[in-house]
C-alpha cells in the first residue's frame, strides 16, 4: 500500500518527509495501491533520517542502515524498463542516498588520512635524526689528535733539552762556586796564620835588643802586609762566590718552570688521546643509533604504506567509486521537472571533484615524503627501493588532479543551467573557488606555502555551513530546559508565528532561514488542511495517515520524546521519521536549524509554492463538499502537486 504522507502540523520531520515524497516526482495518478510510489515514500523516509544532523557518531550505523535501505526501495523503480513516471524520482533517491554513503566514506578516508599525515610527521621526524646520528658520527670521528701529539712530543724533546742544559749550567757554576769558596777558605786562613805571626812578634820585642827587635819587627810588618793581601784576595773570592750563587738558584726556578711546562705537556697529551678516544665511542654510537632509525625508517614507510593501501586509499577508492555511481543515478534524474536532479548532478560532480582532489592531496604528501626519504644525505641503506612507490604515488597524483579537473568542469556544467540565487548558490559558487585554487596548487600553478594545501571539502550540500549566526535579541523567555522550549517551538510551529519560532532557532547557516521560512508556510497550510478534513471526516489527514502506516501521530509537544545528552536534546516520535536536535545556547535550549534544513528536506521548502497552492485548494474543496472521502484528499494533493510544480518553488 502507498504511503502518501502528510504529517500532524510542522512536526518538520514527519511533515516533510511526505512533501519530500512529492517533490521527487509522485506525478498525477499516484494512487493508494502503487507499488512504485509506496517504494519511493518509503526510501524518502528512510533518506530523511538521515537529513537531520541531530544523530551523534554513534549512530553511524543506523545513517548506514537508512542509506543502504533507501537505496534498496528505490533502486528498482530506477531501473524499472518502458514508461515509468517514478523513474526519475526514485534516481534522484538513489543518487541522494549514494551521495550520504560517499560522504560518510570520505569522511572516514579524512580520519585515516589525518592519522596516516601523523605517521608521516613520524617519518620526517627520524629522517631529521637519520641526518643528525650520521652528522655526529662524522664529526666525532673526524677528530685525529696526531699532529697534535707531535707537536707536543717534538716540544716536549725541546723542554728536556733545555733542562739538560740549565742542569749542565747549574752544575759547572756548583763547581766553580765550590772553587771559589774553598780557595778563599785557604787565603783566609793563611791571612789568619800570618796575623798571629806578626802579633807574637810583636809581644816579643821587649825581651829582644834594639837592633834585634828592629829586625824581627820589619820582619813582622812585612809578614803582616803579606797576610793582608791574602785576605783581601779571599774576600775577592768570596765575593764571586757570592756572585755564583743566585744565579744558581735563577737558573733552579728555570729547570723546574721547564718541568711544570713539561708535565703540562703530558697532561695536554693524554688528554688529547682521551678524547679522540671518546670521539671514537662517540661516532661507533651515534653510528649504531643512526642504524637503528634507518631500520625504524624501513619499518615506518612499510607500515605507512599497508596503512594507506587498507585504510585511506582503499576508502577514497571506495568512496569516488559511490560517488561515480550516484552520478549515473543523477544523471538519471536530471530530467525530473521539479528540477533537483539537475542540482544533484552538479553537487554529486562537486563531491567527486573534492574527493579526487583530496585523494590527489593525500598522494601529494605521500610522494613528497618518499622523495625526502629517497634523496636525504647521507642515503639511506635501502634508498633503491623507494624510487619505485615514490614515482607511483607522483603520477596517481597527478591522474587524481586531472579526473578532479573532469569532474570540476562536469559540476560547472551542470550548475551552468540552473539559476543559483541566495546564500546556498553563493555557497556552492564559494565551494567552487576553493575547489579551483586547490587543484591550482596541486597541479603546481601556484606555489603552496606550505605542503599540498588541503583541498576543498569533498561534498557540496546545496547550503555551505556558515559562522552560526547569532539568534534574535528578543528571545521568548521560559526556555530554561529542554521540554519547556519545545512546547514554545511545537506552539510556534502550529500557529505559524515566524517572530516566535525564528527567536527560538539557532541559525547554524544563514541559508537555513529561507528553508525555514517556507517550512512554517507550509505548516499553516497543513493546519488548514486539517482543520478543513477534521470538521468533514472526523478526523485530520495526518491521523488518517498515521493510522496508514500503523503509527500514531502526534497532536501536541508532549507527545515527543525529549532526551537531553549534555547541551544537546533529540525531540523523536515513532510518527516522525527524523528527529530534531535542541542545542543550548547562552543557558538557553533553540532549534538546531541544521537538522531541518539540509540534506532531502530542503526539496520540500523549493516546491513550497506548487504544495502550499495545492493545499489551499483542496482545502476549499474538502469545505466545499466538492472532495467527500478523506482518501481522495492526499490523490488530489499530489495531481495539483505535480499539476503546478516549477522548480525552486516560492
Amino acid at each position: 500500500m502507498q504511503v502518501c504522507r502528510f504529517a500532524p502540523k510542522f512536526t518538520p520531520a514527519a511533515t516533510l518527509a511526505a512533501t519530500l515524497a512529492l517533490t521527487a516526482g509522485m506525478v498525477a495518478g499516484c494512487d493508494r495501491s502503487s507499488a512504485n510510489a509506496s517504494a519511493i515514500a518509503h526510501s524518502s523516509a528512510k533518506l530523511q533520517s538521515n537529513s537531520g544532523g541531530a544523530f551523534s557518531a554513534s549512530w553511524d550505523g543506523i545513517s548506514a542502515k537508512n542509506y543502504k535501505d533507501s537505496i534498496q526501495l528505490a533502486k528498482p523503480v530506477a531501473d524499472a524498463e518502458g514508461k515509468n513516471p517514478h523513474g526519475a524520482a526514485a534516481s534522484a533517491l538513489v543518487g541522494e542516498s549514494q551521495l550520504g554513503q560517499a560522504q560518510a566514506i570520505l569522511d572516514q578516508a579524512s580520519v585515516a588520512e589525518q592519522a596516516a599525515l601523523d605517521k608521516v610527521s613520524l617519518i620526517r621526524v627520524r629522517l631529521s635524526n637519520w641526518v643528525a646520528y650520521n652528522a655526529e658520527a662524522d664529526a666525532a670521528s673526524s677528530f685525529d689528535p696526531k699532529e697534535m701529539v707531535a707537536q707536543i712530543d717534538a716540544n716536549k724533546a725541546e723542554r728536556e733539552k733545555e733542562i739538560q742544559a740549565y742542569t749542565t749550567q747549574q752544575q759547572d757554576l756548583q763547581r766553580r762556586l765550590a772553587d771559589l769558596q774553598a780557595k778563599a777558605k785557604a787565603r783566609f786562613e793563611e791571612a789568619a796564620k800570618l796575623g798571629e805571626e806578626y802579633s807574637k812578634a810583636r809581644e816579643s820585642l821587649g825581651s829582644l835588643s834594639a837592633s834585634e827587635a828592629e829586625a824581627k819587627l820589619t820582619a813582622a810588618r812585612e809578614s803582616k802586609r803579606k797576610g793582608d793581601a791574602i785576605r783581601v784576595e779571599a774576600s775577592r773570592l768570596q765575593a764571586q762566590a757570592d756572585v755564583l750563587q743566585p744565579e744558581i738558584t735563577e737558573i733552579g726556578v728555570l729547570i723546574e718552570a721547564t718541568k711544570n711546562r713539561l708535565a703540562g705537556l703530558d697532561r695536554a697529551k693524554l688528554e688529547l688521546n682521551e678524547k679522540a678516544q671518546q670521539g671514537r665511542a662517540a661516532a661507533a654510537q651515534s653510528r649504531t643509533s643512526a642504524g637503528e632509525t634507518a631500520k625504524d625508517i624501513e619499518a615506518a614507510l612499510a607500515e605507512l604504506a599497508s596503512f594507506r593501501n587498507a585504510e585511506v586509499n582503499s576508502k577514497f577508492d571506495n568512496a569516488i567509486s559511490t560517488l561515480r555511481t550516484a552520478l549515473a543515478s543523477a544523471k538519471s534524474a536530471s530530467g525530473d521537472p521539479a528540477g533537483p536532479g539537475k542540482l544533484l548532478v552538479g553537487r554529486v560532480q562537486l563531491a567527486l571533484a573534492g574527493a579526487q582532489a583530496a585523494k590527489a592531496s593525500s598522494l601529494a604528501i605521500y610522494a613528497s615524503l618518499l622523495q625526502q626519504a629517497e634523496t636525504v644525505t647521507p642515503a639511506l641503506p635501502f634508498a633503491s627501493s623507494i624510487g619505485a612507490p615514490q614515482k607511483e604515488a607522483a603520477d596517481l597524483s597527478k591522474a587524481s588532479v586531472e579526473e578532479a579537473k573532469s569532474a570540476y568542469e562536469g559540476a560547472q556544467s551542470a550548475f551552468s543551467s540552473i539559476q543559483l540565487k541566495g546564500p546556498g548558490g553563493s555557497a556552492i559558487k564559494e565551494r567552487m573557488t576553493l575547489l579551483s585554487d586547490a587543484l591550482g596548487i596541486l597541479a603546481g600553478k601556484q606555489e603552496p606555502s606550505q605542503a599540498p594545501a588541503a583541498p576543498a571539502p569533498a561534498a557540496a550540500p546545496e547550503s555551505a555551513p556558515a559562522a552560526p549566526e547569532a539568534p534574535p535579541a528578543a528571545q521568548a523567555s521560559g526556555s530554561g530546559d529542554a521540554p519547556a522550549a519545545w512546547e514554545q517551538i511545537y506552539g510556534a510551529m502550529e500557529s505559524g508565528n515566524k517572530e516566535v519560532f525564528f527567536s527560538l532557532v539557532k541559525l547554524q547557516d544563514p541559508a537555513h532561514k529561507e528553508v525555514l521560512e517556507k517550512l512554517v508556510s507550509l505548516t499553516v497550510m497543513q493546519s488548514k488542511l486539517d482543520a478543513a478534513c477534521k470538521d468533514k471526516f472526523g478526523k485530520t489527514l495526518s491521523e488518517a495517515q498515521a493510522a496508514a502506516t500503523g503509527m500514531t501521530a502526534p497532536t501536541k509537544a508532549s507527545d515527543y520524546k525529549v532526551e537531553v545528552t549534555g547541551d544537546s536534546a533529540v525531540i523523536s516520535h515513532p510518527g516522525s521519521p527524523a528527529p530534531l536536535k535542541l542545542v543550548q545556547d547562552n543557558g538557553k535550549w533553540l532549534l538546531d536549524s541544521s537538522s531541518i534544513a539540509t540534506g532531502p528536506i530542503s526539496m520540500a521548502a523549493q516546491m513550497s509554492g506548487p504544495i502550499s497552492a495545492a493545499m489551499e485548494s483542496v482545502t476549499v474543496d474538502v469545505q466545499g463538499g466538492k472532495i467527500t472521502k478523506i482518501e481522495d484528499v492526499v490523490v488530489e494533493l499530489q495531481k495539483r502537486v505535480m499539476g503546478g510544480a516549477k522548480s525552486g518553488g516560492n
